[in-house]
């Protein structure tokens, strides 16, 4: 019911900039059934795997807004080619590649965060590919959620391909709310000797019920940076001061993590040069969970850090 609620108050706070990004009133409304229709049990749907109509509709959608040379299907060994946007580079000196995750139940190019990143990465020299995510039942077990991370884990593995198939090997990716975990995971089981991403990027991760941010963070060798909201919703900010001790920045603190403040000497910890020297935490001061207002910041932020810390180069750790 959680993210049922938080689709909704997304959509209705920004019907707006829906409106204005879909063109024209017929699509706008074959949008709002495609959203009404990720709560809907369609003929043919199976509760383990993604709702395919609902994505086969939302690629429809995307089709007919996006320009055609947007349009990337990926290929898994799903019964279906996986839609993704490309975006490419719009300067000479190219930096990587970055691959966007949506939160679950939100299209690859939802309004919020998503839209803007994919396409403002590409004029610091990142070519962005923003990934359709399985759509799962609204209540799911344990097993179905952990049945959509693993076609999750196939589609970011085809979209490694695809840059790969670019001679792009500077991948970056970037996950939101669920889809961070999705990355998280996703990083975590990589092999050591592994070189399919070279960092990860989390917006307002969290620990769900399904899988737990702060365990996830153990031992990923990857360059990190964990981005929020000042006032995000409480269940992310909980989970990011959990997260810090995690990362060996708070590990001395005794505060009880649900209770710990992220006061500025903590975040400056985050910053600097302390613990584990590949994690970095940033807040986006005065954002609330949508970043209103303060999405430019979210971006400049990444695009600041990505600068210093995945430029077009092999990272090391300073």
């Amino acid at each position: 019911m959680m993210v049922f609620f938080q689709l909704f108050i997304h959509f209705w706070r920004n019907i707006g900039l829906f409106y204005h990004k879909l063109g024209h009133v017929s699509a706008l409304i074959r949008y709002i059934v495609a959203c009404m229709g990720i709560f809907i049990a369609f003929p043919g749907y199976s509760p383990a795997t993604s709702n395919y109509y609902i994505e086969s509709q939302i690629a429809a959608d995307i089709k007919t807004i996006e320009d055609p040379k947007s349009i990337v299907l990926l290929k898994t060994t799903e019964k279906t080619d996986i839609l993704a946007l490309f975006s490419d580079s719009k300067i000479a000196n190219l930096q990587g590649g970055a691959i966007i995750l949506s939160d679950l139940y939100q299209t690859p190019d939802w309004p919020i965060i998503v839209h803007d990143l994919r396409k403002t990465l590409p004029k610091f020299g990142w070519e962005t590919l923003s990934v359709q995510l399985p759509v799962p039942v609204t209540d799911p077990t344990q097993e179905q959620m952990d049945h959509t991370y693993e076609l999750t884990k196939q589609r970011i593995e085809a979209a490694i391909a695809f840059f790969k198939n670019k001679n792009i090997s500077n991948i970056v990716l970037i996950g939101i709310r669920q889809s961070a975990n999705f990355a998280l995971k996703f990083a975590r089981q990589l092999p050591k000797e592994s070189d399919d991403i070279q960092a990860l990027i989390t917006i307002s991760a969290y620990d769900s019920k399904w899988l737990a941010s702060s365990e996830l963070i153990k031992n990923i060798p990857l360059t990190m940076l964990d981005v929020f909201a000042e006032h995000d919703l409480d269940f992310v900010l909980e989970s990011a001061a959990k997260r810090l001790v995690a990362a060996n920045f708070a590990g001395k603190l005794k505060a009880k993590p649900r209770f710990l403040k992220l006061s500025s000497k903590v975040q400056n910890l985050a910053i600097n040069k302390t613990g584990n020297l590949r994690y970095r935490q940033k807040v986006i001061n005065g954002a609330d969970y949508q970043f209103d207002e303060e999405e430019q910041q979210l971006i400049k932020a990444i695009r600041g850090w990505l600068a210093v810390y995945v430029a077009g180069q092999e990272i090391t750790v300073q």
